[in-house]
């Protein structure tokens, strides 16, 4: 294997799963902020 290319699959796969977790977070904030402010 070339140790270059898995460290950098491991960190894009690692920026990929950063990216979603906090797009996802902000997905799931906004709605809940909304219904709290109406409420």
């Amino acid at each position: 294997m070339n140790r270059r290319k898995f460290l950098y699959q491991s960190g894009l796969l690692a920026a990929g799963a950063l990216a979603a977790f906090s797009w996802v977070g902000c997905q799931n904030d906004a709605p809940a902020s909304e219904e709290k402010q109406e409420a």
